[in-house]
């Protein structure tokens, strides 16, 4: 079990590795930049903006920011916001409670939802025959056509006025009202 931890962990070395360059990439996308809110700013001249540019590390190749980038990162260190100034971090935690509530209020709303609609399903596939209107839906594994072409196991095409030639009526896999 160990070697099979030690395995997948060193599998996932390039994935974050992928993760960490196309996340560079994304924040480097960004039209305008960092410096795009101080250049429309009428006190700051072309001076100003690039000694701003070098205080934030803009002004070095790309790979060399990125890697200043990923050491900080690695580190914990994330930098501080263009914007508001705060560090990244702190940011990050003042909304962190907020959204995991959301996150498990939404995981239980869908779960319930699911369970629900499972139950009635199963429920609703229980009962006699009597509200069926004479051919069954799909099943997972068998492929619909539709009109000509194969109908489920043990169901009848649409529009038919019974099962197909060849089938038993109400032997399809899901037909719990036969007692079978």
């Amino acid at each position: 079990m160990g070697r099979y931890v030690a395995r997948r962990l060193i599998q996932a070395i390039p994935l974050l590795l992928g993760i960490s360059v196309i996340s560079f990439a994304i924040l480097k996308a960004v039209p305008g930049g960092p410096t795009a809110a101080y250049e429309g700013n009428p006190y700051f001249t072309d001076e100003d903006l690039r000694r701003l540019e070098a205080a934030f590390g803009l002004d070095q190749p790309i790979h060399v920011q990125y890697l200043n980038w990923f050491t900080h990162f690695i580190q914990g260190d994330w930098g501080y916001s263009y914007s508001g100034g705060q560090p990244v971090l702190q940011l990050i935690f003042e909304r962190l409670p907020n959204t995991l509530y959301l996150t498990i209020v939404v995981y239980i709303t869908v779960l319930a939802i699911a369970i629900t609609t499972a139950r009635w399903y199963l429920w609703r596939r229980a009962q006699p025959a009597s509200w069926d209107p004479g051919w069954q839906v799909p099943a997972a594994d068998t492929t619909w056509a539709g009109p000509g072409g194969p109908a489920p196991q043990g169901g009848a095409r649409p529009g038919s006025t019974g099962p197909r030639p060849g089938s038993r009526s109400g032997s399809g896999p899901y037909n719990f009202s036969s007692g079978a």
